[in-house]
């Protein structure tokens, strides 16, 4: 049947049957974007059929508004997932009374309340398969940015030095400051490396205004490096695939409004034709077969440099026999090759979701964290995903680092990244920003960067 959408908790969840809802403020104020609320109908959430989680949000009938009872037509409704809101309401996640093993700052984490389940694997359909598949294209012809080359490999040489970033968050000053504090780029944000190799673990985008401008800065960066016999490696976090999955619940409205003059595929204007601007653009870029699509479509999951693994959340044992059939999987479907989205993708535990290895240390931790990196033949892992907000931390003896340190405006956390040279291990960058929000978005502790 048809229903009214619930009201929903403000924590980050993964979308359930596929779909989620976007940001309609749960106090009855306007939207974060432009609505023509009398476009709006009653949700209908079929729980084995994908909708794009923007529609999804529009479908708030004027019945619902009023508190009548929507008028039933056999359809089964779902459950939809949490939302992000606007930036004044944007939920963030609780800061526990873990200690990290370097560091000792506190660990930004989901609340133990959230209700966001991982749905079956046959409850996840992907959105391609109500839009149809997109015409056939080799790897080889997804969209890889400026210079049309492209390397999906999974394993890379190591390097003299490598340097990894943790996530970005559509913020470009950060992360303009964060490659500048690699030595990445010059103050005109061109590549100045040289051979060196950086590794960005996922999730440049929500939460920030510079969703646009960051995905692109990388994408140019990426042809420098290769030009200059270095490389800038990007892989996909989750926050990509929900965009992938048309969940725009954390899309800020001018993020929202950066990919206006993006063009509508064929194939998607009849879907998205009800679907107000400035969402109906950013859907098209990111749906799979889209421009943007196209691009993270270039971009692996998980990646091997030298002996070091990264991944945005991290590679529990079952999957590190997977990885590569991951990466080709996830690619597959962001190009529009395939219709159906891989399970783990978007499992809790898969390596986009997982923050096994971020939030404690110990025999739990440290065990399938030992038999993953045998698996794979790797000394170490970096993982992002789960705020750091007092700086990088390492645990069971420093085998695993986590380098989502929550820089992005959103958090407010420090600026920093994790160099791996012949020497060893070491964190670049300072102290938290003055004003930086703990996981609820209150001033939190300051403190000094880890030592290397």
């Amino acid at each position: 049947m048809r229903r009214c959408l619930p009201a929903r908790p403000r924590t980050e969840t993964r979308p359930r049957h596929g779909v989620a809802e976007a940001a309609v403020p749960d106090d009855g104020s306007s939207p974060a974007w432009p609505v023509d609320r009398s476009r709006l109908r009653c949700a209908v959430v079929p729980r084995h059929r994908p909708l794009l989680c923007f529609l999804a949000a529009l479908t708030v009938s004027a019945a619902c508004s009023a508190g009548q009872p929507p008028p039933a037509d056999g359809a089964r409704g779902g459950s939809a997932a949490p939302r992000d809101a606007t930036a004044s309401t944007r939920p963030r996640p609780v800061v526990t009374a873990r200690r990290a093993e370097t560091g000792g700052g506190p660990v930004a984490s989901e609340s133990p309340s959230n209700p966001g389940a991982a749905p079956a694997a046959d409850a996840r359909p992907s959105l391609s398969a109500t839009f149809g598949p997109a015409e056939p294209r080799p790897l080889g012809a997804t969209d890889p940015g400026p210079d049309g080359a492209s390397d999906d490999r999974m394993r890379w040489p190591q390097p003299a030095r490598l340097v990894a970033i943790g996530d970005l968050h559509g913020d470009a000053r950060v992360t303009r400051q964060v490659l500048r504090l690699a030595g990445a780029i010059d103050d005109r944000d061109e590549w100045v490396g040289g051979q060196l190799v950086v590794v960005q673990t996922g999730d440049q985008i929500d939460r920030g205004d510079d969703d646009r401008l960051v995905l692109d800065r990388l994408a140019r960066l990426e042809s420098q490096a290769r030009q200059a016999g270095g490389r800038m490696i990007v892989l996909n976090g989750n926050h990509e695939f929900l965009n992938a999955l048309g969940d725009l619940r954390y899309v800020t409205p001018a993020a929202m409004r950066s990919f206006a003059d993006v063009e509508i595929p064929a194939k998607l204007s009849a879907a998205l034709a009800e679907i107000p601007e400035p969402a109906r653009t950013r859907l098209a870029a990111f749906l799979p077969g889209g421009v943007y699509a196209r691009r993270l479509a270039t971009r692996n999951l998980a990646v091997v440099v030298g002996d070091t693994v990264f991944a945005h959340g991290g590679v529990l044992p079952r999957y590190a026999g997977q990885l590569e059939a991951l990466n080709r999987a996830a690619r597959e479907w962001l190009s529009g090759e395939r219709t159906d989205l891989h399970p783990a993708i978007m499992a809790e535990d898969g390596p986009l979701w997982s923050r096994h290895y971020s939030r404690s240390s110990g025999p739990k931790v440290c065990k399938p964290l030992a038999e993953t990196l045998v698996r794979i033949g790797a000394k170490r892992m970096v993982v992002g995903h789960t705020p750091q907000l007092s700086g990088i931390t390492s645990a069971c003896d420093q085998r695993v680092w986590r380098i989502d340190v929550g820089m992005a405006a959103h958090y407010g956390g420090p600026t920093q990244a994790l160099e791996i040279t012949s020497a060893g291990v070491r964190i670049l960058g300072g102290e938290s920003r003055p004003g930086q929000r703990d996981g609820n978005g209150r001033g939190g502790p300051r403190s000094a960067a880890t030592p290397g």
